[in-house]
């Protein structure tokens, strides 16, 4: 073989190791670009994922610690604004839409969860979102068609809409059906007091706190004296 075809040889040869050279990186930059793009589709999935639907759209979930937000039904807890129409603070709103998101929370855990959702339409019934309240309670009677809690929540915002009369059937068939629960009479004192049947309000709240002593505690602060005088709160009663 001559010198020329030797150095032709060895041109070839580096040629050949440039090329590779060249395809390595081109295939290590596709590979990247390959994974980059992968990223950024699976990513808007991945945040999907943190969402769950609150029946009107979808909201990023917070991995909630403080469990005691979410323990209960909400609706056992009456507030003040029941019987008023003082609007919330920005406080209590902020507070609304922290348990609200942490119930979305437990619903993203248990797709079942009707006491999730029958809460999230109390606290959105309380923020004023009556439509968004009935379509959570509704979702929570499909799940569980006995739960009295929904049915509670239901009547309350029959008479938040002003509708007297579906206010009254609806609280009225969750105590035919459950004649012993306090929360539903009291609810249904709350219901007749801002239609201003006052004598019947105060024989609901009556049997409210025969069945539930205790059930007077939450609303300790009201400023009804109707209230304050069936549930104990007179000036030689101390409050609890």
């Amino acid at each position: 073989m001559s010198k020329v075809d030797q150095v032709m040889e060895e041109i070839m040869s580096k040629a050949k190791q440039v090329i590779k050279w060249i395809n390595d990186w081109a295939n290590l930059i596709g590979l990247i670009i390959a994974v980059i793009a992968l990223i950024y589709t699976i990513l808007p999935f991945y945040n999907d994922s943190g969402k769950v639907s609150n029946l009107d759209s979808s909201v990023k979930v917070t991995n909630f610690q403080e469990v005691n937000l979410c323990n209960g039904y909400l609706v056992n807890d009456p507030l003040s604004e029941v019987l008023t129409t003082t609007s919330l603070s920005d406080k209590e709103k902020d507070y609304l839409e922290s348990k609200i998101n942490c119930y979305r929370d437990q619903i993203q855990k248990n797709h079942n969860d009707a006491g999730a959702y029958t809460n999230i339409g109390e606290a959105e019934r309380r923020l004023g979102n009556l439509a968004a309240a009935s379509k959570a309670h509704q979702k929570a009677l499909e799940l569980k068609p006995d739960l009295p809690e929904a049915k509670i929540g239901l009547a309350l915002i029959e008479q938040d809409m002003g509708n007297k009369m579906a206010a009254n059937q609806a609280i009225q068939g969750v105590l035919a059906v459950h004649p012993n629960k306090a929360i539903a009479h009291f609810y249904q004192g709350t219901i007749l007091y801002a239609q201003n049947q006052l004598k019947d309000a105060t024989v609901a709240w009556q049997k409210a706190k025969e069945l539930d002593p205790n059930l007077s505690k939450p609303v300790k602060t009201w400023k009804l004296p109707n209230i304050k005088h069936v549930l104990g709160w007179q000036k030689n009663e101390p409050s609890v």
